[in-house]
């Protein structure tokens, strides 16, 4: 991010003093358990305990809003994937409405991640190319 956090969304810009001194903790509007087992930035697993049944939670994770990222919900049963949203603060907000462990990973977009092959794709034709060009080429002493 740079000095101007241009990359910050523009919730997170209105409410930047919350976004400074926001703890990296996750925060719920009820009073459920929660215990972070890996946070490693842009990965973060947790596991949810203590929500009782027909009961709904919003969680506010500590990563900003930003399109591309997968939220998965893994109970006894299965793995369901989560929608989730920009809250008023700019940070991402799920509903939680069972107990299990919550996986968040950044994939991209698919635009983002179809740029990428296209970027490998070019760099390997210019490289081979360069490599057919030089062999081709007489050197003279």
């Amino acid at each position: 991010m740079g000095h101007q956090k241009e990359y910050l969304p523009q919730k997170a810009k209105d409410n930047y003093y919350y976004f400074k001194t926001r703890e990296s903790d996750i925060k719920a509007n009820k009073n459920i358990k929660i215990d972070i087992t890996k946070n490693k930035t842009p990965y973060l697993e947790f596991k949810i305990e203590n929500l009782e049944e027909n009961e709904t939670a919003t969680i506010e994770l500590p990563r900003l809003y930003y399109l591309g990222y997968v939220i998965t919900e893994e109970t006894s049963n299965d793995i369901i994937k989560l929608d989730y949203k920009c809250n008023k603060n700019g940070f991402i907000s799920i509903n939680i409405d069972q107990n299990g462990i919550i996986k968040v990973k950044y994939k991209g977009t698919k635009l983002y991640n179809i740029a990428r092959i296209i970027r490998f794709l070019v760099l390997n034709v210019l490289i081979i190319y360069l490599i057919i060009k030089m062999k081709n080429k007489k050197f003279y002493i």
